[in-house]
């Protein structure tokens, strides 16, 4: 899979010593790390090698390499952080994706009739729900992102298929 993943956000300086505070999106946060160097949307703000994080209380706070004070750090100024798709480790666990590789996908009925298409990826505390646009419909229902309800996903020819249960309403 090809393109870029959103994996941080950079929200701000933090302290005299180019630290910044970030937001990371990784289940991991020390995969950052890993992930390092960090791009911003336009390849012309250059790269972000992060060396170092610590928990804080609006999300994580960030050492950077080449980064030393506090007006280097400002000068980053704020932006979304992305790596490639390719640079993140296959995940080990059966049944587990990366919400990126799910967008995008086809969603087939029981019958394997195509009824729509995966949008987004949603998680609002509960769980991952697939969000699917139908064409005939205004508003993309959400279908929660479970065994019972996405029994098959094939990442190879594209598509989701649903469970009987969860085409009500669809």
């Amino acid at each position: 899979m090809a393109g870029k993943v959103c994996v941080a956000s950079l929200v701000k300086p933090h302290g005299l010593q180019g630290e910044v505070v970030m937001k990371i999106f990784t289940q991991e946060p020390e995969a950052v790390l890993a992930l390092s160097p960090l791009s911003f949307d336009d390849p012309a703000r250059g790269l972000l090698h992060v060396t170092a994080i610590k928990p804080a209380k609006e999300g994580f706070v960030a050492r950077l390499k080449n980064i030393g004070n506090r007006n280097q750090a400002e000068a980053l100024g704020k932006g979304l952080l992305f790596v490639e798709r390719d640079s993140l480790p296959d995940l080990e666990e059966e049944d587990s994706y990366y919400h990126v590789d799910l967008i995008g996908l086809r969603v087939l009925d029981v019958d394997g009739k195509e009824i729509g298409e995966v949008i987004r990826v949603q998680n609002f505390g509960a769980g991952d729900l697939l969000e699917v646009r139908i064409s005939e419909r205004k508003q993309a229902p959400f279908v929660p992102f479970t065994r019972d309800a996405v029994p098959l996903v094939d990442l190879v020819e594209g598509y989701v298929q649903l469970g009987p249960d969860d085409l009500t309403g669809l």
